[in-house]
């Protein structure tokens, strides 16, 4: 996402604040691949957003260590402003 698209969400959507989504563990990474973590990570920030009432959200930093997987994101609800 460039910087012209960020202004104009910043502008569109109601910005409801940071979400983090993660998988796996030190104990159960080795029995998962890395794709398997990647979606439960992606899943983990789509469930933590939905609970805020996110509909959208930025991923702004994708961390990936040997037993994990963490992402860091923005979560926004670009209904709420669309509709006042």
């Amino acid at each position: 996402m460039d910087d012209t698209q960020f202004v104009a969400l910043e502008q569109q959507c109601e910005h409801l604040g940071e979400v983090i989504g993660s998988q796996c563990h030190w104990y159960d990474y080795l029995f998962l691949p890395n794709k398997l973590m990647t979606q439960g990570a992606l899943n983990d920030i789509r469930n933590e957003a939905h609970q805020i009432g996110a509909n959208k959200v930025v991923i702004h930093k994708n961390m990936m260590f040997i037993t994990s997987v963490t992402m860091m994101g923005q979560a926004y609800n670009c209904k709420a402003i669309a509709t006042k």
